[in-house]
């Protein structure tokens, strides 16, 4: 091992001839494989369930570094790559670049798939399954879009915070909501995270914000237009209305400037929205003249498959005060458009 970073580690091999790279590449390949088929055994040994299971990604390349023994340390460009591949694989996945698999022979390589390129490096995938290889270069092309629609979002004001639960929004809101001058806009499948029991900061917050004559806009999906295999959903969302209203009802919200619509149809992203001017028509440029600037955390969303509701989507927000106007407006009417067109619903 040359050294440890973290969780992961740099293992270079040698062998007594030190220009037979072939031997070196086919003994990287056997402990790569080695090790990822073990964990599973390993995960059953300590009773580390899917939750909690230590999982690998493994990259394999061939090149050249310089030691520096006296401060035990590498200098190595081909060093600062294969680690940058091992971060951008999912995990399970065991790839390598051209450099290494040219030195396996032809059996070797019949059980890689070649997954493009990565920073001027060819990239493949192993697998002796050709269905794991395939699913592999689906993973992996999955997370390099990611990172290419985390890049572009940074040029518009946006911060990426990775990829999310659909019902798990990055926490805190509270701090969000505590900075609301005017309105709130919540867009979500249930918001059952957000009115679920026991101590809920997010709610409390809410409910400070109600007293500081915040208007609360609470927007979710109808029940009745989800269809019958989505149970789980539906539940959800009728406990939300009830809590809702026992909010409200009890004047822990207050009832003239808390609202709650119902979507007919899957929009194309939640989220939350903060002083946006809801129901008004001010442009971006109004709110900013103003002094006010919208926040907005966005989640892109995934229709339900038969009754499953957790989905993973990618989750955003606008990481400055005042982002680029034009980028940031796009949301805003996003966001109005969906309350604009859903069903207002009574608590009465």
């Amino acid at each position: 091992m040359l050294g440890w970073a973290g969780d992961g580690g740099i293992a270079h091999f040698t062998v007594a001839d030190h220009k037979d790279d072939g031997t070196r590449a086919r003994n990287a390949l056997a402990c790569a494989e080695n090790l990822a088929n073990w964990m599973p055994s390993f995960n059953d040994q300590h009773g580390l369930g899917p939750a909690h299971a230590v999982c690998l990604r493994i990259a394999l390349h061939s090149g050249e570094f310089v030691w520096n023994e006296r401060r035990g340390s590498i200098h190595s460009s081909d060093v600062n790559f294969v680690a940058h591949l091992e971060h951008a694989l999912p995990v399970g996945t065991i790839a390598a670049s051209r450099e290494f698999v040219n030195y396996l022979p032809d059996r070797e390589k019949a059980a890689f798939i070649e997954a493009g390129d990565f920073e001027e490096h060819k990239i493949f995938l192993f697998a002796r399954n050709p269905e794991k290889r395939d699913e592999s270069l689906r993973l992996f092309k999955t997370k390099q879009n990611l990172k290419a629609l985390a890049d572009e979002c940074q040029r518009f004001g946006l911060e990426y915070f990775g990829f999310r639960r659909l019902n798990a929004p990055l926490p805190p809101a509270e701090n969000l909501y505590e900075s609301a001058k005017s309105d709130i806009l919540i867009v979500g499948l249930s918001l059952a995270s957000t009115f679920h029991e026991g101590r809920n900061p997010v709610l409390e917050s809410l409910r400070s914000a109600s007293k500081r004559n915040v208007a609360i806009h609470l927007l979710v999906l109808d029940p009745a237009s989800i269809g019958k295999g989505f149970a789980e959903g539906v539940h959800n969302i009728n406990t939300t209305i009830q809590r809702l209203a026992n909010e409200v009802s009890s004047g822990r919200l207050d009832p003239a400037r808390t609202f709650l619509r119902k979507l007919q149809s899957w929009p194309h992203f939640f989220g939350i929205m903060i002083d946006g001017d809801v129901t008004g028509a001010a442009d971006v440029a109004a709110l900013v003249a103003t002094g006010r600037h919208a926040v907005v955390r966005m989640q892109a969303t995934i229709p339900p498959e038969s009754d499953r509701s957790q989905h993973f989507a990618p989750l955003f927000q606008f990481a400055s005060s005042a982002p680029d106007s034009e980028a940031i407006d796009a949301y805003i009417r996003g966001f109005r458009h969906y309350w604009h067109i859903a069903e207002p619903h009574s608590f009465a």
